[in-house]
């Protein structure tokens, strides 16, 4: 109980300083950070595409426009579907990043502003959808006359860890 804890009160230190989520996992003796790769944004495709297959996790991504005719709104948002394989729960944090052309984050959020975490129960998936929840970022909106024009993503300093 103690040393879980002591693992809470670092997390939210490192989130809170910024301390590097590396350097607060050395720290603990856990699993590193995953190393992930950004990506362009496949807006062509129906289904599910592999963003980080990392044994025991496996992340999609889907990039969808979710109506909402009542407003005249189309929002368009990219989905996470997150798989755990293994038979343990497991904690997967990460910082969200949409990027332009460029490299950069027009909207300029803060790593405390993009952070998610989640748990994820042995061997189940949980996944993004257009009403709500965590496992979905802002993408654009049909009816801004001049969008943010992202076309890459990036789930930085993913840190995967089972839980005891």
């Amino acid at each position: 109980m103690k040393y879980r804890l002591i693992r809470v009160i670092l997390l939210v230190f490192s989130v809170l300083c910024l301390i590097p989520l590396e350097l607060y996992c050395q720290v603990l003796n856990l699993d590193k950070t995953v190393k992930t790769d950004t990506i362009m944004l496949d807006e062509n495709s129906t289904g599910w595409n592999i963003y980080l297959n990392q044994n025991p996790i496996v992340v999609s991504y889907q990039v969808k426009t979710c109506s909402e005719p009542v407003n005249g709104v189309f929002n368009t948002w990219v989905l996470l579907k997150i798989e755990n394989t293994s038979e343990y729960k497991v904690h997967l944090h990460w910082v969200n990043r949409l990027l332009d052309a460029s490299n950069k984050d027009p909207m300029e959020k803060s790593e405390m502003e993009a952070f998610q975490s989640i748990d994820l129960l042995g061997k189940s998936t949980l996944e993004g959808n257009c009403s709500t929840g965590d496992l979905r970022f802002y993408l654009r909106s049909s009816n801004h006359v001049k969008p943010f024009q992202y076309v890459k993503f990036i789930l930085d300093k993913m840190l995967i860890q089972k839980i005891y």
